[in-house]
C-alpha cells in the first residue's frame, strides 16, 4: 500500500482518522484509547511502512523541527566538523538539520537566507561571508519577522543576533605572543584575498597586528589567492613566498586549510633549508603528494604552532541558543556573544 493515508489505516483498522491521529502521535493514553486499538492501529502503519506527512504537521503546529546550517563550507576543515556536531546534537533535541552551502558566493548566500520565508526551517545557524554584509536588508527582515537565527563563527555587524564564536582575536594575540616570546620577531601573516572579508579572518588579522605593536615590532602581511577557484583550492602561494625580500623566521597562516599549499611552496622556496617556524588555526590534512615526499613534511614537523577549535562545544552552545530562541514566546531572551576557549600545542 504505497504512500498509506491516515485514512486507509482507520478504515483497515475499524476506527476514526481522528484515533489513529492521536495514537501515531503518542497521545493515546491522554485520549483513553484502549490499549488493543492502540496495538492494532500501531501494527497496521508498521505494516504499511507509514510515514507521517511532516509539512502537513508543520502547517498545523507552525513548527517543522528543522534547522538550516549555511555556511560555505569545504571537503574538509572547520565547517565539516562543526555541520557534524551541529546535525548529531539537534537529533538529540528532536530536530533534523539541513546544510546550505553558500560556496563562498554573495549571490548564494543571499537565495540561502531568503528561505526563512519559506517556512520550512524553525531556525538558522549562519556563518556570514561578509564582516559588513551587503545582505542587511535580508538579516533586517529576519529580525523584523522575528525568525530565530544565530550566528556560528562568523557574524556581520551590526545585527541584531547571537554570536557562538571562538574568540579569534585572542587566539591570534595569544599565538603571536608565544612566538614572539621564542625570540622570533621577523613574523609573516599570510591570508586569502580575492574574496569577502570575514569577522573571523578580520579578528585573527587585527590580533596579529596588536601582539606584534604590543611588542614594539611591525607586522608584516602579504595576501595570497586561489588561481582555480572553490573548487580545485590552487594557489599562487609559490609566486608570493618567492617575491619575499626576506626570509621570515616564522609564517602565520590564517587558516589551516591551506596549511598542505605553504608547506609545498615553502619545501619549493629558495630559503627551504633554514627552517622558519609555523602558525595557524585549526587542524589540517596532508595531501597524498606531501605524504610522498618526506622531506616536505620535515620543514612543518616539530615547527609549529597551532592553535585549535573545540568545535563540538561551539555546535552544542549554537544549537542550544538556538533552540532557546525558537522556544521563546515572548521573545524576551537577550542576544549575547559566547566566546568558546580554544587551546594551543607546538608540533
Amino acid at each position: 500500500m504505497a504512500g498509506t493515508s491516515l485514512k486507509k489505516i482507520a478504515a483497515e483498522a475499524g476506527v476514526s482518522v481522528t484515533v489513529v491521529s492521536l495514537v501515531l502521535n503518542n497521545k493515546a493514553t491522554e485520549a483513553r484509547i484502549a490499549k488493543d486499538t492502540q496495538q492494532r492501529i500501531l501494527a497496521i502503519a508498521k505494516r504499511e511502512n507509514y510515514v507521517p506527512n511532516r509539512l502537513a504537521s508543520a502547517l498545523k503546529s507552525k513548527h517543522t523541527k528543522i534547522l538550516a546550517i549555511v555556511v560555505p563550507f569545504t571537503p574538509v576543515g572547520f565547517f565539516v566538523e562543526l555541520i557534524y556536531h551541529i546535525e548529531q546534537y539537534a537529533i538529540t533535541k528532536g530536530y533534523q538539520a539541513m546544510v546550505i552551502n553558500t560556496f563562498n558566493d554573495e549571490k548564494k548566500e543571499q537565495e540561502s537566507l531568503s528561505l526563512y520565508r519559506s517556512g520550512l526551517f524553525d531556525g538558522m545557524f549562519i556563518a556570514s561571508l561578509n564582516k559588513t554584509s551587503s545582505r542587511m536588508g535580508v538579516y533586517q527582515a529576519m529580525e523584523k519577522a522575528s525568525f530565530p537565527f544565530v550566528f556560528v563563527d562568523r557574524y556581520a555587524e551590526g545585527i541584531k543576533a547571537d554570536i557562538i564564536s571562538s574568540d579569534h582575536f585572542k587566539a591570534s594575540y595569544d599565538m603571536t605572543t608565544k612566538m614572539i616570546g621564542t625570540g622570533k620577531q621577523n613574523i609573516l601573516l599570510l591570508n586569502r584575498s580575492g574574496q569577502a572579508v570575514n569577522s573571523t579572518a578580520k579578528l585573527r588579522e587585527d590580533g596579529y597586528i596588536a601582539a606584534m605593536k604590543d611588542h614594539t615590532l611591525e607586522p608584516w602581511i602579504q595576501s595570497f589567492i586561489l588561481t582555480s577557484g572553490e573548487s580545485e583550492h590552487d594557489t599562487n602561494l609559490a609566486e608570493v613566498l618567492k617575491s619575499l625580500p626576506q626570509k621570515p623566521e616564522a609564517i602565520f597562516l590564517h587558516s589551516g586549510f591551506y596549511m598542505p599549499h605553504l608547506i609545498k611552496a615553502y619545501g619549493e622556496s629558495s630559503f627551504r633549508e633554514s627552517k622558519s617556524e609555523f602558525m595557524t588555526v585549526d587542524n589540517f590534512s596532508f595531501t597524498q603528494d606531501l605524504i610522498v615526499q618526506k622531506n616536505l613534511l620535515e620543514h612543518v614537523v616539530g615547527h609549529f604552532l597551532i592553535t585549535v577549535q573545540d568545535i563540538r562545544q561551539i555546535a552544542k552552545i549554537a544549537c542550544d541558543t538556538l533552540l532557546a530562541h525558537i522556544e521563546d514566546k515572548d521573545g524576551s531572551a537577550e542576544h549575547k556573544t559566547i566566546h568558546v576557549p580554544t587551546y594551543s600545542f607546538w608540533g
